[in-house]
């Protein structure tokens, strides 16, 4: 008797991710691979990470964020003594991969959420998608973006890098494969 292994995979991400429909995307290069999937989806225009997870695992409550787009310390739900954390570690331990669109990097809200990912699912791969400015079509901008990014992530993460957490980099996307800086800004195409 052959068991099929089914991928559980979480993409969790704002409007470049959704507009862009990566949920078919991902099911259709499964597809032609013959891997077998399971997709869930957390998708909020303009949301992070810590908010798009926390509005997902805190029930009825959608003022978590304060001032700065972090997490309230009440609703920090990756600590272990918050009462959500609980939530928060089911959520994780039901996936084999998951991606993830950051709108900023050195948030250290999402830092921590993804050092807790790790720590309570050893076999969980994290996709990390780089998210730029608008101005990711200047070279020079583009650059200097690329190198804070993985300053960060290197930084924080070097061990797991090409491990256990991969790095798409959207900026090269967007030079390869849109001319200009209207086509990326268009909101129908977005």
């Amino acid at each position: 008797m052959m068991l099929i292994t089914i991928l559980k995979v979480l993409l969790i991400g704002n409007s470049l991710t959704y507009y862009n429909n990566f949920y078919q995307q991902i099911t259709d290069k499964c597809n032609v691979a013959g891997a077998k999937v399971q997709i869930d989806t957390m998708f909020m225009p303009g949301a992070n990470i810590p908010q798009l997870i926390g509005l997902n695992i805190i029930p009825n409550e959608q003022n978590i964020l304060d001032s700065n787009w972090n997490l309230k310390p009440q609703f920090r739900y990756y600590n272990t003594s918050n009462l959500f954390h609980i939530n928060f570690k089911k959520l994780i331990l039901n996936y084999d991969a998951i991606y993830l669109q950051p709108n900023n990097w050195t948030n250290k809200d999402c830092i921590e959420i993804i050092k807790c990912m790790l720590k309570i699912n050893p076999k969980l791969k994290i996709i990390i998608y780089q998210h730029f400015s608008i101005a990711v079509w200047d070279k020079e901008i583009y650059e200097y973006e690329l190198q804070s990014a993985y300053k960060v992530f290197i930084k924080e993460f070097k061990k797991y890098i090409d491990k256990r957490i991969f790095i798409v980099d959207f900026g090269e996307f967007i030079k390869t494969n849109i001319n200009t800086p209207d086509r990326y800004l268009d909101r129908d195409l977005h």
